[in-house]
């Protein structure tokens, strides 16, 4: 079985023995001929020449060695070690939030803009196994089915909008409904969904976790909203309202997302603007997805590498090359470490030896400068209290084992001492997913928790102590303005009472007034009466001119205004085609286009270049045939967001 299963895995290596074959053939080859041709006679050599001794002892040491080497570089190998092959079956449903929530402007610009960003980003970073893209307002819809290609589901993205939309509404539970059907007509057993929503209400939760039960369906989400929340814009500007005329406050309610995520041993993220969620969102699945295959068929034999064996005889012979100086470099290595009880950055120790020791000597910040692993930097950092440093190095870490729930409960910790909780909150509990009986991370969440609720106590007493001090300076404003109005009363009381009798003598003056006017337009009367009988009887004297010459003459003038007219727009049109000679190339271009166009079958003419209006076709039709065989039950109570 050694002698079949014997092979070289570098054999490349072995041309160098045809070297040391040329290099001792020309050094015996030299040798011989100085022996051959002295310069001084045999005779008298001896008593005048004394020849030094070599050591042939080194050249037994030195070719074995060189030989000894190039075989353990080539890699002999006379056994195989056999492996399971891992099949990687994975399967991905993300399901995007498209109610009118989403128009919110608390996450710059609105949350619709980030939420397409921050899919498409999650879709290019799923390079490995099937996914699927699902839609839902008042229903839900399969935009793209299971498939390996990205670009497939890229292409539908941009262009969802709430308005495409057949139904107004937020129905999660029809989505994850429709998550889970793509996934078992595939074959699928275990799944990943991704929710990307700005919350779900609190009796969808409760139906999600009934359709979840006993099944190893795994949900994740990406909350896009804050607790403070912001008015909703529609494209058209305006502010959706309720029934009351009340403007619309979107906020993040993210008790039922986390009570859905914690139930299936998802992983329940915010919006954050440096793409960590979606790159802690991208790698959370990985280690669900592997399966593993123990059958015999499904096992992978490799060649075992046993070079390392050949290092014990190399060290043996690497010993001859060196005299007695050897055993004194021997001594001193030995005796060096041993020289101080208080061993410092020793050249004998590797780095990571030396950062241990200055860590254990509680030197932190050399050990953290020492430390090339970013797990063991970052927990000097920790004790360095440089609490962000610390932070970057777990997340370095994460990000190339997203597995590791140690670094996930470091960054939990160094979070807490930044007091970012709702992020330590995070990191805790996704430790707590991969590793389920961590206790530590398990009570550090508690605490975190505790101050939370802390904090939010504290908040909420300050802002009733501000505003009762608010009250206050307002009644003592109050109280001021009245103060003031009292004696601006009194002297109104005076000024009124001089004002009255002022009225009383205007009065009587603008009565006399009044009886003199009167006299004189009676006078004034009487003058244009007389007038209008002497102008009667002057009219009555003059013959009566004839009233067809006046339409005569008005219908010569509307003539001509309208010869005038007509000659001033024809001499425009003249100057226009006069500065505007007509361009040649693009008349034949258009008249190329409108050969091609007219070439074109009718289907494809009448195909409306808008891919959201295909979106939206595609969607009413399928919300058609789904009322035809079974009515769907709005959801969303009336509510559009």
């Amino acid at each position: 079985m050694l002698v079949e299963n014997f092979l070289f895995l570098r054999p490349e290596w072995l041309y160098g023995l045809l070297l040391i074959g040329a290099i001792a053939l020309f050094r015996s080859r030299r040798q011989h001929k100085s022996q051959k041709q002295p310069l001084i006679a045999p005779h008298l050599s001896p008593n005048l020449v004394h020849y030094a001794v070599q050591n042939k002892m080194q050249h037994y040491f030195l070719y074995p060695l060189a030989i000894l080497t190039l075989i353990a570089l080539a890699g002999p190998s006379w056994q195989k070690i056999s492996t399971p092959i891992y099949d990687i079956k994975k399967a991905q449903v993300l399901i995007m939030d498209m109610s009118y929530s989403m128009y919110a402007t608390d996450i710059k610009p609105d949350r619709l803009s980030q939420e397409k960003y921050k899919a498409m980003d999650l879709i290019k970073a799923w390079d490995e196994g099937e996914k699927a893209l699902v839609a839902y307002a008042g229903d839900a819809f399969t935009l793209s089915p299971l498939t390996r290609d990205s670009n497939a589901i890229l292409n539908h993205i941009p262009n969802l909008t709430p308005e495409i939309m057949p139904v107004m509404g937020s129905n999660a539970d029809a989505a994850l409904q429709k998550a889970i059907t793509l996934l078992t007509n595939a074959g699928y057993t275990k799944g990943h969904i991704v929710f990307m929503t700005d919350g779900i209400s609190p009796t969808q939760a409760d139906s999600m976790l009934d359709r979840l039960k006993g099944t190893a369906w795994v949900v994740s989400v990406l909350a896009l909203a804050t607790e403070k929340g912001a008015p909703i814009t529609l494209a058209n500007g305006k502010l959706v309202s309720d029934k009351q005329g009340n403007i619309v406050i979107a906020t993040l309610n993210s008790a039922p997302l986390i009570k859905v995520t914690n139930a299936t041993h998802g992983l329940y993220q915010t919006f954050q603007s440096d793409n960590q969620d979606v790159l802690q969102l991208a790698s959370f699945f990985k280690q669900q997805s592997a399966q593993k295959n123990d059958s015999a068929n499904n096992l992978f034999e490799r060649a075992k590498d046993a070079g390392y064996w050949f290092t014990f005889v190399i060290a043996i012979l690497f010993l001859g090359l060196f005299r007695k100086g050897f055993f004194y470099l021997l001594l001193f290595c030995v005796g060096l470490p041993l020289s101080s009880t208080h061993v410092e950055a020793s050249i004998w120790n590797n780095n990571q030896q030396n950062a241990y020791q200055a860590y254990q000597d509680k030197d932190y910040k050399h050990a953290a400068e020492l430390y090339e692993n970013n797990f063991d930097k970052g927990a000097a950092l920790y004790k360095n209290k440089k609490y962000s440093d610390a932070l970057s190095a777990f997340t370095e870490v994460i990000k190339k084992d997203p597995n590791n729930a140690h670094a996930f409960y470091n960054q939990g910790n160094s979070f807490a001492k930044l007091d970012e909780l709702d992020n330590a909150i995070q990191a805790y509990q996704r430790a707590l997913i991969l590793k389920k009986d961590f206790t530590q991370a398990q009570r550090n969440k508690e605490i975190v928790m505790q101050e939370k609720q802390k904090q939010k106590k504290q908040a909420q007493n300050k802002k009733s102590k501000q505003q009762k001090k608010q009250d206050g300076k307002n009644k003592k404003q109050q109280a001021q303005k009245n103060n003031k109005q009292d004696p601006d009363k009194k002297s109104n009381k005076a000024s009124k009472d001089n004002k009255d009798s002022k009225d009383s003598t205007s009065k009587k003056d603008e009565r006399s007034k009044t009886e003199k006017n009167q006299q004189e337009k009676k006078k004034q009367q009487t003058k244009n009466n007389n007038d209008d009988k002497n102008k009667n009887a002057q009219q009555a004297q003059q013959p009566p001119l004839p009233a067809k010459k006046e339409s005569l003459k008005e219908k010569n003038k509307k003539q001509k205004d309208k010869a005038r007219t007509s000659a001033q727009k024809n001499n425009k049109k003249k100057t226009l085609k006069n500065n505007n000679p007509p361009l040649m190339g693009i008349t034949k271009s258009k008249d190329k286009i409108n050969k091609e166009y007219q070439a074109l079958p009718n289907w494809l003419k009448n195909m409306p270049d808008d891919p959201s209006l295909l979106l939206q076709n595609k969607m009413r039709i399928e919300y058609r045939k789904r009322a035809l065989s079974q009515p769907v039950q709005p959801q969303n109570n009336g509510i559009i967001w």
